[in-house]
């Protein structure tokens, strides 16, 4: 039987977003989802260049399994923490970004910050810019080692307070 692992998502930073508020900017925050679960970051108010650096942790129930799965990134300006917006469901979309999880670093091995471009959600979207994320697995030990931040409301199955890990070394 594999081992029993974690999956970290550290989100690091964006980078010319898309203004989305209708006051030229947007508070954006990053919502990841692995496995059927969801985490997500907490937003930066109006920032179009926002950084976070809070780490999503995702259990992995068999690590074998890594190499079929994928990690969804997605990036939404919060209408909430906005002066203003017009979208019913609280967020507009600013952009994903999906990850096959098979070349993701076991733990232990050298961990490399990745710019991704974001992506469309339909022809008709308006996007533009980058994200950069740290992905990693963490051993099971690592659990001991989590403090979940400051709980929000939640927003229906998502976790809005990210959980932290001790991180290993970034090389590079």
């Amino acid at each position: 039987m594999a081992k029993a692992e974690k999956l970290v998502v550290e989100v690091v930073a964006a980078h010319n977003l898309m203004p989305k508020d209708g006051q030229g900017s947007s508070s954006a925050y990053v919502e990841v989802e692995f496995e059927h679960q969801k985490r997500r970051t907490r937003p930066r108010p109006r920032e179009l260049n926002p950084v976070w650096n809070e780490r999503l942790v995702f259990p992995v129930a068999d690590p074998d399994d890594l190499p079929y799965r994928a990690i969804d990134v997605g990036v939404y300006n919060d209408r909430a923490a906005s002066a203003s917006g017009n979208s019913p469901h609280g967020r507009n979309f600013l952009g994903k970004v999906r990850v096959p999880a098979a070349g993701v670093p076991a733990p232990g091995e050298p961990v490399v910050p990745q710019l991704f471009t974001l992506e469309k959600r339909s022809l008709f979207s308006h996007i533009r810019g980058e994200i950069t994320l740290k992905i990693y697995r963490a051993g099971a030990g690592a659990g001991e080692m989590v403090a979940k931040g400051k709980q929000e409301k939640p927003a229906k199955a998502v976790v809005t307070g990210p959980e932290v890990v001790a991180a290993p070394p970034v090389s590079g």
